[in-house]
């Protein structure tokens, strides 16, 4: 099979997806997760604000709601055509100008989560904390969500990368129970900040 990867061109387009954005969205530095629904629709978030934002192809807004969250740092989504869901990592704090640019002084009391919510903002679902002997030292902060999709075979278990914390992969079962973690010991050697994960059929 050829490879066509040599033969993609891109290009810069600077007012993609330009909204107003208030003074303290801009505040805060963060880098948020981006998924694609079935239909081609891109959402992501202005963590600034906690605010996710769905854009078409051509970058025009076209809906946006706050949630209860800190940084929408992975974003998964789920689901068919008719019943879409967004699943949200969030590592529960981000850097901040503030601080010069480092994490709050508190922050590493301060434990993420990982949870679904309906487009529009309707909170369904949260995985439940992991207990694990390495958050007796370590934070829980989850920065990618993957999920074993029943609508492709699958057998709906979430599996949670909690990079900004303990560098652990924990998999969860369809109706959240904690299933087993991983740490990377028996391969190559101890995950060091697992950021991003996916799930393949």
């Amino acid at each position: 099979m050829a490879d066509d990867s040599q033969n993609l061109n891109y290009q810069w387009i600077d007012d993609w997806g330009r909204t107003s954005q208030s003074e303290y969205s801009r505040l805060g530095w963060a880098h948020p997760g981006m998924a694609t629904t079935r239909d081609g629709r891109l959402v992501t978030c202005d963590s600034g604000e906690a605010e996710i934002k769905v854009f078409t192809q051509d970058g025009e807004l076209l809906e946006s709601w706050k949630g209860s969250f800190v940084d929408a740092h992975g974003i998964t989504i789920t689901g068919n055509d008719v019943n879409e869901e967004i699943w949200i990592a969030d590592n529960g704090s981000k850097r901040h100008i503030r601080y010069e640019y480092d994490y709050a002084p508190d922050a590493d009391q301060t434990s993420g989560r990982v949870f679904k919510m309906a487009f529009g903002g309707e909170e369904l679902f949260e995985l439940p904390f992991p207990r694990h002997d390495a958050y007796r030292d370590e934070r829980y902060a989850p920065t990618s969500v993957a999920v074993n999709e029943k609508t492709y075979g699958g057998n709906g278990d979430v599996w949670v990368a909690d990079g900004y914390g303990a560098s652990l992969v924990h998999r969860y079962s369809a109706q959240g129970d904690l299933v087993g973690t991983i740490d990377g010991t028996e391969g190559a050697g101890h995950f060091d900040c697992p950021h991003g994960i996916l799930e393949t059929t």
